[in-house]
């Protein structure tokens, strides 16, 4: 509960960012649905960069609460890749995070970065943080997923629990709540 306490001080005078609490409450407790539909509500009325840019800020904010080490990418790297976040991992290899409502604006320019150019910048996944994830199609997710993608997604997501049922979908689909899970894993 001092997370909320936290999150609701650190937010009370930024009407934009409120919206997305919900977000980090995904992240923290197994959701329920109303949460997530109101929470898509609130943020279809955004326009897209700053639902986007929001979603960022409250990303930032989660990984600061866990005391995850994060950066932002620097402003020289143009690697075909558009992440908001590095991670170091604990073998010095990185995870991007990238925070978007959909990844309607950036799949085809994530897929044109192969994985061998991952590998020329030591990066080990691009973990996508969507949170609209219906025009994830399952071609979408194999491409992007066989390049190191990983997407995480709301807990009561359909594309989620449909992609967890198929062999060649399951092991690039997460959902949101297992994020810091796995970073945490990632860093020790």
């Amino acid at each position: 509960m001092q997370f909320y306490h936290d999150l609701d001080k650190e937010l009370a005078d930024n009407d934009e960012m409120n919206i997305f609490i919900i977000t980090c409450e995904n992240i923290m407790l197994p959701i329920n649905n109303a949460f997530v539909q109101e929470f898509e509500r609130r943020a279809a009325q955004k326009r897209k960069g700053r639902a986007g840019g929001s979603l960022e800020d409250v990303t930032s904010f989660v990984l600061n609460y866990f005391k995850i080490p994060a950066s932002s990418a620097p402003e020289h790297f143009q690697a075909d890749i558009e992440v908001d976040k590095w991670i170091r991992t604990s073998d010095k290899w990185l995870i991007g995070i990238s925070c978007k409502r959909t990844l309607r604006e950036r799949w085809k320019q994530v897929s044109s970065a192969d994985a061998a150019l991952l590998s020329q910048y030591k990066i080990k996944h691009v973990y996508h943080i969507i949170t609209f994830d219906e025009d994830l199609s399952d071609d979408k997710i194999t491409l992007l997923g066989r390049q190191r993608h990983i997407f995480y997604l709301p807990d009561n997501s359909r594309i989620l629990k449909r992609a967890q049922k198929f062999i060649g979908l399951k092991e690039y689909i997460r959902p949101i709540s297992q994020l810091i899970q796995d970073l945490v894993k990632e860093i020790n």
